[in-house]
C-alpha cells in the first residue's frame, strides 16, 4: 500500500495501524506550509544581497570615475563585488 492509505474494503486505521487520509493530508500541508515558509525566507534574504550587491557595484563604478582614487580601494571594491555575484 502506498504512502499506508488503507484500500478500499478494509477497517478503520485502528485495524490497519497506519495513518489516515486526513492525517496524511495533515502532515502533506505542514510540510507545504514549512516549505513556502522557508522559500519566502530565501527569496527576502535573496533581495536584501542584490541590493547590497548594487550598492557595491555603484561604489565601484563611482570610484573608477573619481580622479586620483586610490587603485587599492577601486581593487577592494571589486573584489567585494565578484564574491557577492559567486
Amino acid at each position: 500500500m502506498p504512502l499506508g492509505i488503507p484500500l478500499a474494503g478494509r477497517g478503520p486505521e485502528e485495524e490497519t495501524g497506519e495513518p489516515s487520509r486526513a492525517e496524511l493530508l495533515q502532515a502533506i500541508q505542514g510540510s507545504r506550509q514549512a516549505l513556502v515558509g522557508k522559500i519566502e525566507t530565501v527569496a527576502i534574504e535573496v533581495n536584501l544581497l542584490r541590493t547590497d550587491l548594487h550598492k557595491v557595484s555603484d561604489k565601484v563604478c563611482a570610484a573608477e570615475g573619481s580622479v586620483g582614487q586610490p587603485q587599492a580601494e577601486v581593487a577592494t571594491l571589486k573584489k567585494q563585488v565578484a564574491a557577492m555575484e559567486a
